[in-house]
């Protein structure tokens, strides 16, 4: 039966929860991030919702905030977000920093958490209201003018978006401020934990509702523990992606193929260790999500071991970083175009025929962010056989003899999206 089925089908019957859980569960795809699980595709998020708005639909109160971009998790007994409350009323990070929204240029650090800052966001709001008022009424007017129908009905769909943006931009203050609002007049709104589901362009639904106890992350570890908690078999995932989360889960144990770090964090994979299990390594293929050049954390056994490593959004491939790179299979998605007509790249070359690396060694680089096209590989392996002794020229490659029956294979080939790759390897000679 498909988990998701599985999954949702247990939380119903309970009679049927602890045969579900003795029978081995296979996924094709888990994801684990910040207040979500993604299970084949189909999403499940936890989140804090204020329920008691009269004549309104629940709003959430946890996650990123659509005003400022900070991140909330619990909410205290008015709704005020924890990054508020632990910081004394201060932005953590932002350093005086300008940001731009809806409403105009204002200090991201001004945070209502006293009257005249209340006031002082209360009088911006009234401003955006008022400039609301002021187009509608402009639009109106154009509208009214002669034009012809399909030029009516092109500005009266602009006319619409254009409402409805600057609408949700005042909904969205307008739920920033209530808060500080409720404190203001020691008013207690009524919070809930949903649990909601999702499958690509779908609505999210409900599946859950839990009264909220100040504490999201305790909802969220029982819902890790009820989806893969406490199983007779070790839970099958051929690729698990990991975000930097709030909380980690640790009840349960995982045979992995592939792992995705999908992430700008530190790498810190001694976190996520304790829920893979020991018979996943060496993993089939390791992908990270990086935009640093972390040379040090590359050294982990987790890595080193891994059968494929690919490389995701690294700003700068040094050479000491290329060359203490241990694995026998690279994949590195660069972003820098000039890399491969680079001294870095000819003493990669050089370094791997001088050391000699070993028979079926293989690094490939494609580019990121547009096609690599043929004309330049054809230029970067001209410019090889120029920088390098002994190069020979072959079919779409250059040949470099190395001391033993072996040479290194520099070639290019078509890769996706008509992009090409550049290919190094080590082969029979």
């Amino acid at each position: 039966m498909d988990p998701n089925t599985r999954i949702l089908l247990s939380s119903r019957a309970p009679s049927i929860h602890a045969t579900e859980k003795t029978v081995p569960l296979k996924l094709e795809e888990l994801k684990i991030g910040r207040h979500l699980i993604r299970v084949n595709g189909i999403f499940y998020k936890y989140g804090v919702y204020q329920v008691d708005q009269r004549g309104k639909l629940p709003y959430q109160v946890s996650g990123s905030s659509k005003i400022n971009f900070k991140w909330t998790c619990d909410v205290d007994e008015f709704g005020i977000p924890d990054y508020i409350t632990r910081d004394g009323g201060m932005l953590p990070g932002n350093n005086g920093r300008r940001e731009l929204t809806l409403f105009g240029e204002y200090d991201a650090e001004i945070i209502p958490t006293n009257e005249g800052r209340l006031k002082k966001l209360k009088k911006k709001l009234a401003v955006a209201k008022r400039e609301d008022k002021q187009m509608s009424n402009r639009n109106s007017d154009k509208l009214r003018s002669r034009m012809t129908r399909s030029e009516k009905l092109r500005i009266e769909r602009i006319v619409k978006e254009e409402s409805e943006y600057r609408k949700n931009g005042i909904e969205r203050m307008e739920n920033e401020l209530l808060p500080f609002e409720n404190k203001r007049k020691n008013k207690r709104p009524k919070f809930e934990i949903h649990v909601t589901k999702k499958k690509g362009d779908s609505l999210s639904q409900v599946i859950e509702r839990i009264k909220y106890t100040g504490d999201l992350h305790k909802a969220g570890k029982s819902l890790f523990e009820f989806m893969f908690g406490k199983r007779l078999f070790l839970i099958e995932v051929k690729e698990l992606t990991l975000l930097q989360g709030c909380s980690t889960p640790s009840d349960f144990k995982m045979r992995i193929k592939h792992l995705d770090f999908s992430d700008d964090g530190p790498l810190e994979l001694e976190q996520f260790k304790p829920i893979i299990h020991e018979s996943s390594f060496p993993l089939e293929k390791l992908t990270i999500h990086k935009n640093y050049n972390a040379e040090k954390a590359m050294n982990h056994e987790i890595i080193v071991n891994s059968k494929l490593l690919q490389l995701d959004g690294i700003v700068t491939l040094s050479h000491p970083f290329l060359q203490n790179l241990q694995n026998q299979k690279v994949h590195a998605s660069i972003k820098e175009l000039d890399f491969f007509k680079s001294e870095v790249f000819i003493s990669l070359i050089r370094s791997w025929v001088e050391t000699n690396k070993p028979n079926g060694t293989c690094f490939t680089f494609s580019f990121w962010g547009c096609e690599l096209k043929e004309k330049y590989c054809k230029e970067a392996l001209t410019l090889i056989r120029e920088q390098i002794d002994g190069a020979m020229r072959g079919n779409k490659c250059v040949n470099i003899p190395m001391r033993t029956s072996t040479k290194l294979k520099i070639s290019y080939r078509r890769y996706e999206n008509n992009d090409h790759l550049i290919e190094m390897a080590v082969v029979p000679s």
